[in-house]
């Protein structure tokens, strides 16, 4: 329990305290003293630990002693590293040199490069184009709609994406570094430069050459950063600043989401992505889902709780949820939901957890608005099938901090407070200053006047006062402002009421709008008003709007509107140019209100007629008709022929008065271009439309193809002079796979009024075209398909890997269609003395496959066993380190046996390994048997290697499957009854049916016995 309660920082030394008082070795001042005098600190030794894989906050106490060896062992490393690094910082500073003989296999030293490599990450592509950082901006005011449930918008509206490229990440501080992520390292500056990239390997470490591994797995992004730049200057010269250690792609990961969740299932993503974007890939939450209470599980680690209001308040808690491989997210059904609502900056539903009540709703809500009524907010609860109310005092709660219990369902309304004041009286209209006026005593009618200050274009003669009656109802009351301005003492001159309002008209109001409009052919057309004393005349208004215009016709029109009447319309016809040029004559008519003058000009009286030319002309178009106009100049304003004119071109002519009655004209515009006196230079007609045809359009055109194995496929124009050769240059040349000894030219032969013929010629040529003496004396002819075949079974190299324990690591190539696993082992070395071939693995990328079941134990000892598998190209082998150990988890009664500290999230323990025994010795022995939920019928067992196997039942018996080390122990779970399920009643024993069932049973048994013989091998 100290152990567990100690401050992080200490973790090792209080881990170190525990293993000794377990095996009675040194005092924890000794072990202390031992570091010190050393020169490791705390933080030294707990990334070396890191990184292989101890992590010491959450080490199983069962394990102490297992790992106390690695310990000592790392902390002679430690100790031995840094006297190393002393002594080359003695000695001339030199890249180390191989002086091992028999490391000749050991890769040289990288090749030194004139300038460090580029390894600046490159920003994420993200769907939604939004990464966490740009997250932060997210505030507590950006939500939604008031029947939502806070913080679902997140997921709804898609404001954070998912990192979706792993090859190119912006990659936070605090990553944990793991197996298949690359380190790029550059140095700089000194004697030379170099660059080196790595792959940390399963084990968690690199292998720099001529240098010690370096073990990574575990560590933050930052702290190896550090780590590397101090290990690497103990090999290599260069200054500060000149080092630099960055994360070139990152690996992938497969993350479970489950619960309420929108699209739930396995998300293969970088792992760069926290638990966070694992949410926004699925969808988030769905309406029964907590946002308070979600779940990050871990294999052998406690549950970790990301809490979304938390982000929402500070977005950068989400980077302590960054993911491993096989984690799940687990999201719960949601707790407590509350609806909040009335005078908070943010009325909506909110989810509360724990002790949270009234008060940490209200701060969720933004806070109270500045006319909230605390002194009574109505909860509305629903309590043993009824709907209540109760009152709340808040302002007592907070200014006594204390807290009101809030149920699920509970809906808060926090009210307004009312009008804060009501002793007023308002002007409104046309005065200058239209607002409300605080009532004074004895306050009247002028005193309101000569506040709001009235306008000299009001109408004082007439206003009237709008005043509230108790009863609510209006009344108004009219008024003579002229009148009591003049007189005060005047008895009309009431005194004022609160409410009152006092309405001041515009002189204009009560005037109709009076206006003429003046439209056509004159130089300022528009709306004009119109004179009030009806003296004005047509030409008047003609030379208001500038005058007549230089194509305006004599006769005009007013459309005079009856003012009693607007539909009733009359249209009044006069010369407006006698008008003008004799006012006195009857042309010149009084304009009356709402008159509308239209001078009408020649163009609207005649047609407009236009020409065109197109097809072979540098400018094609369409040109205003001209009566004198004739084809040489359509083609002069096309700006002549192009080259590929033909001779001929036709002008379609079109009857302007029946359009149904069309005349084709064939005429030589070569000759018109040449000699425009021509009679084929016809004088054109209204709507005439002149096409000059190209010497294309009677051409034929012809290509050739080739397609197959070269770099460029395609179709090519024919030309006499084409030959096979100038083809297959165009066309980029062979690919690697070509067979040039197999290339087939398809022709067809044409022949005047003969039906077409189909002939294939296969010929040979030079693989880089050099000899041009078959290929350019091959003539082609229009049409010609060219075939270039692929050599037959032609592939290049087929890469497998191998890694773990075996002797060379690496890639190989296959050296046969058909090699197997065993081939591979042998290629590789065989195995390490430290292998467990029984949990090997293998993973094919191919048709993705994923990974196959694999007997790498069976396979070593039988060549001819059917898990002796073909490989193909991709596939993964990885042999991994020996397994002595069993895992058992599950519904056993382990908690019976071990203390909460020991154990594991679900009963899980790990125990020692005995060969030949079942899976129910395991759980009898070490767990204390199957629990009250659990299931003896539901015992599987997960071998290493992935395969499953499950209790055999046989009636009265049941065959336990079989362990092997690393296997993993399960015991299955009861299935729940349904508790409203009442008993069936019992039916009376039928032992003479009883006694039959046992004889039939007796008589199985010694079938049974042959079967059991053959289970589990």
């Amino acid at each position: 329990m100290i152990f567990l309660s100690m401050k992080k920082n200490f973790l090792f030394t209080v881990f170190f305290f525990v293993l000794t008082q377990l095996s009675g070795q040194i005092s924890i001042t000794d072990f202390q003293s031992q570091l010190q005098s050393a020169g490791i600190t705390e933080t030294e030794l707990t990334n070396a630990l890191s990184g292989k894989g101890i992590n010491l906050s959450s080490i199983n106490p069962s394990d102490l002693q297992s790992v106390q060896t690695t310990i000592t062992q790392t902390i002679g490393e430690l100790d031995a590293a840094k006297k190393n690094a002393a002594a080359a910082a003695a000695a001339p500073t030199t890249p180390p040199v191989n002086t091992n003989p028999a490391a000749t296999a050991t890769p040289p030293p990288p090749t030194p490069v004139t300038a460090p490599a580029d390894t600046t990450p490159v920003q994420p592509v993200i769907t939604s184009a939004v990464t966490i950082a740009d997250s932060l901006g997210i505030t507590l005011d950006s939500v939604v709609a008031e029947n939502s449930i806070f913080g679902f918008d997140i997921f709804k509206k898609q404001n954070v994406g998912v990192y979706q490229n792993a090859d190119a990440t912006s990659v936070p501080g605090n990553y944990i570094l793991g197996p298949e992520d690359v380190i790029s390292i550059n140095i700089w500056g000194g004697i030379s430069e170099y660059t080196f990239s790595f792959t940390i390997n399963q084990e968690g470490y690199i292998s720099p050459a001529s240098m010690q591994r370096i073990s990574l797995k575990g560590m933050r992004y930052d702290q190896a950063q550090k780590f590397l730049e101090d290990r690497f200057s103990k090999y290599y010269r260069f200054g500060k600043g000149n080092f630099s250690a960055s994360l070139t792609k990152v690996r992938n990961i497969t993350v479970n989401v489950t619960g309420e969740v929108a699209n739930y299932g396995s998300y293969t993503l970088p792992a760069t992505n926290t638990a966070f974007n694992a949410l926004v890939a699925a969808g988030g939450p769905t309406e029964n889902g907590t946002l308070r209470n979600i779940e990050l599980i871990r294999a052998g680690q406690p549950r970790k709780r990301l809490d979304m209001y938390e982000f929402l308040l500070d977005p950068s808690v989400v980077r302590d949820f960054f993911l491993q491989d096989n984690d799940y997210v687990h999201i719960p059904v949601a707790g407590r939901i509350i609806n909040i609502k009335g005078a908070v900056r943010r009325p909506m539903r909110y989810e509360l957890i724990n002790n949270e009540q009234l008060i940490k709703l209200v701060e969720f809500a933004g806070g109270l608005n500045y006319d909230a009524y605390t002194n009574n907010v109505t909860v509305k609860r629903f309590v043993d099938n009824e709907e209540r109310l109760l009152d709340v005092n808040l302002k007592e709660l907070i200014e006594s901090k204390k807290d009101f219990e809030l149920l699920n369902g509970d809906e808060i309304t926090i009210l307004k407070i009312p009008k804060s004041y009501q002793n007023y009286v308002e002007a409104f209209g046309e005065v200058d200053f239209p607002q409300q006026f605080s009532l004074v005593k004895g306050m009247k009618i002028s005193d309101l006047a000569k506040l709001a200050v009235i306008k000299k274009e009001s109408r004082t003669d007439l206003a009237y006062m709008q005043r509230l009656n108790p009863d609510n109802t209006y009344q108004y009351v009219i008024i003579n402002l002229d009148s009591i301005l003049l007189n005060p003492a005047d008895v009309r001159n009431f005194e004022l009421r609160p409410y009152d309002k006092l309405v001041i008209f515009e002189k204009a109001l009560f005037v109709d709008e009076s206006k003429f409009v003046v439209e056509g052919s004159v130089r300022q057309p528009g709306e004009l008003p119109f004179n009030s004393n009806d003296s004005l005349k047509v030409a008047d208004a003609i030379m208001i709007s500038g005058g007549l215009a230089s194509n305006a016709l004599d006769t005009a029109y007013i459309k005079r509107i009856n003012p009693e009447n607007k539909q009733e319309v009359t249209f009044i016809p006069f010369n407006v140019k006698t008008a003008i040029s004799n006012p006195a004559s009857a042309d010149n008519i009084y304009v009356k209100r709402d008159d509308i003058i239209t001078v009408y000009n020649k163009e609207q009286f005649s047609d407009t007629y236009n020409v065109s030319i197109s097809g072979a002309v540098r400018q094609p178009g369409e040109f205003v008709y001209d009566k004198t106009m004739r084809v040489s100049d359509l083609l002069y304003f096309s700006s002549g022929l192009k080259p590929d004119a033909y001779d001929w071109g036709y002008v379609t002519r079109t009857d302007p008065s029946n359009p149904k009655v069309v005349e084709y004209i064939r005429v030589n515009v070569k000759e018109i271009t040449n000699n425009i006196a021509s009679s084929d230079n016809i004088v054109l007609k209204p709507l005439d439309k002149l096409e000059v045809l190209s010497k294309s359009t009677f051409l034929l055109t012809s290509s050739v193809s080739v397609t197959g194995e070269v770099k460029a496929p395609g179709s090519f124009e024919y030309d006499a002079t084409l030959t096979l050769w100038d083809v297959l240059t165009k066309a980029g040349g062979f690919q690697l796979q070509a067979a040039t000894n197999r290339i087939d030219i398809s022709r067809i032969i044409i022949k005047n009024n003969e039906p077409t013929k189909s002939v294939v010629a296969t010929v040979e040529v030079d693989r880089n075209l050099l000899n041009l003496e078959k290929a350019n004396a091959i003539k082609l002819e229009p049409f010609d398909q060219i075939f270039v075949r692929a050599v037959p079974d032609f592939e290049m190299q087929q890469n497998v890997s191998v890694e773990g324990e075996v002797m060379y690591p690496g890639t190989y190539s296959l050296i046969s269609k058909n090699e197997k696993l065993s081939s591979i082992i042998e290629r590789a070395g065989g195995l390490t003395l430290e292998s467990f071939p029984a949990g090997a693995t293998l993973s094919r990328t191919k048709d993705s496959l994923g990974y196959i079941v694999t007997k790498l134990d069976k396979v070593m000892l039988n060549k001819n066993s059917k898990y002796n598998y073909v490989l193909m190209q991709g596939d993964k082998i990885f042999v991994p380190k020996t397994k002595d150990l069993v895992t058992i988890l599950g519904e056993t009664k382990a908690k019976d046996l071990y203390p909460d500290e020991l154990l594991s999230n679900n009963n899980k323990i790990n125990v020692a390994f005995h060969n030949g025994k079942g899976a129910l010795f395991y759980v009898r022995k070490y767990a204390a048997g199957v629990g009250k939920e659990g299931k003896h019928s539901d015992i599987s067992v997960l071998h290493p290697t992935g395969e499953m196997k499950r209790t055999k039942n046989f009636g009265l018996f049941k065959i336990y499957p079989k362990v092997k080390k690393g296997s993993v122990v399960t015991v299955g779970k009861k299935e729940q009854k349904p508790e409203d399920v009442a008993a069936a009643p019992k039916e009376p024993v039928d032992w003479g049916q009883v006694l039959a069932d046992s004889i039939a049973q007796a008589t199985s048994i010694l079938t049974l016995l042959i079967l059991i013989q053959n289970i589990n091998k």
